[in-house]
């Protein structure tokens, strides 16, 4: 998956079964010869079966990054503090159905995403970082 934050940085992810190997590669825009740096891993943010979605916003240091879980009801959101290493926080969503968000997830505003699946319903889940808790809403 590709996604594209604010400022024009590109970030794309491998797809991981297991979840262990999660990658997320960064450029610091879409010129042909900007070359790819390694902005999270290889790594396990926690997840089992990611990288089929993911989802950008922000610039810099407050740059987020969302990557979903195809089999389980958690998600990874990526932040940091340099706008070029990332760490993921988990977050449970106990309300939520495995695979509600493994194929589409999308920032919605504050911290609030929206997710779905085949056969799911779209899900709008608020989110609290340090708790890492989300509620569907």
């Amino acid at each position: 998956m590709i996604g594209v934050a604010e400022d024009g940085e590109v970030f794309a992810c491998n797809l991981t079964t297991d979840g262990s190997g999660l990658t997320l590669y960064r450029w610091a825009n879409d010129q042909a010869d900007t070359p790819p740096e390694i902005a999270y891993g290889p790594g396990d943010p926690g997840l089992v079966r990611c990288g089929d979605a993911l989802a950008v916003r922000g610039k810099g240091a407050s740059t987020q990054i969302l990557v979903s879980s195809r089999n389980g009801k958690n998600v990874a959101v990526f932040t940091t503090a340099d706008g070029a290493t990332f760490a993921p926080t988990l977050i449970d969503v106990p309300d939520a159905t495995d695979g509600n968000f493994g194929l589409s997830v999308a920032f919605g505003s504050g911290d609030t995403f929206w997710g779905t699946a085949n056969g799911a319903s779209v899900r709008h889940v608020a989110f609290d970082l340090a708790t890492g808790v989300g509620t569907t809403e």
